[in-house]
């Protein structure tokens, strides 16, 4: 059975009809439909007969009422082979249908809406086709009923069919205009700012207060953002700030709002007085070559408008307590105060005595070894005795133990001086180590500017 085309078998090929439409016309109950025989062909013999025979439904020319009629034919040749083949003939009643929209819509939003909640009636349709079809009717375009339209102008589309087949369409407009907006801003906005920082300060801390009202016919709220500066209650830096604010209502209404906050400083006055110790003379124990030395910090005043606070710090010298080596030794403090006041005091620590040689000529693995001055900040003195000649090599190392320079020197039997320069030295402390075949000593010693 085939619907249509065409139907290959071994030694039968039929080309078949396909489904035939028709329309009753108006006022009319049937129509009359008309169609070719199927056409077959077979490769059994060239003289073979092929017999084509009706065997479902009326034939060709017939008048069909509404529905779909099945034909179904037999095609048979004489030597044997036979097939079938069907189609639809089918009938439509003509009717037409009918599809009507709603008038255009137009509304106004309330001031300050953006949108509207718009409703009607889905359309209906009527057709002649057949006394109890009701046609569909779909919205092909457009926002549905009952929903918010933004303001503007909206296309809205329906269409219907019927069980026919037949089609109608129909469009309107929904139209959302906005609400009239009424009202203006009105700002409470502030005069420039003067303040003065307190001495020494480099900010001032300014607090204000920035309103603002509206008589909008939407509602009377109003937007005060800061769109320049620092905010109220900031820490405002010495000079002119600028500041600015916009104001924005419910009327669409934009207004602006600027100052300058000034900030003036005060001038630093005050002096500074840092009376320094008197030269300090001790004398060394017998056989020692250090003695300990102490004192009270020296005390620095000052009549500074910012504050009575004064750093002091020593810059030269070894701190109180410290044991100090027979000879001459400057001690030097240095005190600032907060209006940049800065003095300097010095003095001098004498340790007398005779300097005691632990080197023992004998022993040729005795070394005497001295540096000096120690701390320093631009040069130590390196003296070192020895029993015999040789080569040594001479390193310093940063206290971690990063090697920061070495060199090599010849040493004669007796005293040996070398000058080390440490202007290239970072302030701290360092080790130094000196090695030779019959040396191995270190020392520790300080760089300090």
């Amino acid at each position: 059975l085939k619907l249509g085309g065409i139907i290959n078998s071994t030694f039968l090929a039929v080309d078949c009809i396909s489904d035939i439409s028709v329309d009753i016309p108006e006022n009319q109950n049937t129509v009359q439909a008309f169609w070719e025989l199927p056409f077959a062909t077979t490769n059994c013999d060239t003289n073979a007969t092929i017999t084509i025979s009706q065997i479902v439904g009326p034939p060709s020319g017939t008048f069909f009422e509404q529905g779909t009629h099945l034909i179904a034919y037999k095609i048979e040749a004489d030597c044997g082979y036979i097939d079938t083949c069907s189609f639809n003939v089918n009938v439509r009643a003509l009717g037409v249908v009918s599809l009507d929209c709603p008038e255009d819509i137009e509304v106004t939003t309330a001031p300050g809406v953006n949108n509207y909640l718009i409703s009607w009636d889905v359309p209906s349709a009527t057709t002649t086709c057949g006394s109890s079809n009701v046609p569909l009717v779909t919205q092909i375009e457009g926002i549905s009923p009952n929903l918010n339209f933004p303001v503007g102008t909206h296309q809205v589309s329906y269409a219907a069919i019927d069980d026919c087949g037949y089609v109608d369409s129909c469009t309107f407009n929904v139209t959302v205009n906005p609400g009239v907006l009424i009202g203006e801003l009105e700002i409470n906005c502030l005069e420039d700012i003067v303040v003065v920082a307190p001495a020494g300060a480099t900010t001032k801390k300014v607090s204000w207060f920035v309103s603002a009202s509206s008589n909008c016919n939407v509602n009377s709220n109003v937007v005060i953002t800061q769109i320049d500066g620092l905010s109220s209650n900031s820490d405002f830096p010495i000079g002119t700030n600028f500041v600015s604010f916009q104001i924005t209502d419910n009327c669409n209404n934009i207004d602006t709002c600027s100052f300058n906050v000034i900030v003036n400083s005060t001038p630093i006055v005050g002096d500074m007085s840092f009376p320094c110790l008197e030269d300090i003379t001790v004398a060394a124990v017998v056989g020692q070559n250090t003695h300990p030395v102490a004192w009270d910090l020296p005390i620095a005043t000052t009549t500074c408008n910012v504050s009575s606070n004064i750093d002091l710090v020593q810059t030269f010298g070894l701190p109180p307590n410290s044991d100090f080596f027979i000879g001459t030794h400057e001690i030097v403090y240095l005190a600032q105060d907060d209006c940049n006041n800065s003095l300097a005091c010095s003095f001098t620590i004498i340790v007398e005595g005779e300097i005691v040689s632990t080197f023992d000529p004998q022993n040729q693995w005795d070394v005497a070894l001295d540096l000096y001055p120690n701390p320093s900040s631009d040069f130590l003195h390196l003296e070192m005795q020895t029993r015999k000649s040789q080569e040594v090599l001479i390193e310093i190392y940063a206290l971690e133990g990063r090697l920061i320079t070495s060199f090599k020197k010849e040493l004669q039997m007796g005293n040996n001086g070398h000058i080390i320069p440490l202007l290239e030295l970072a302030n701290g402390l360092y080790i130094l180590k000196v090695k030779g075949s019959s040396i191995y000593k270190t020392k520790k010693f300080v760089k300090q500017e």
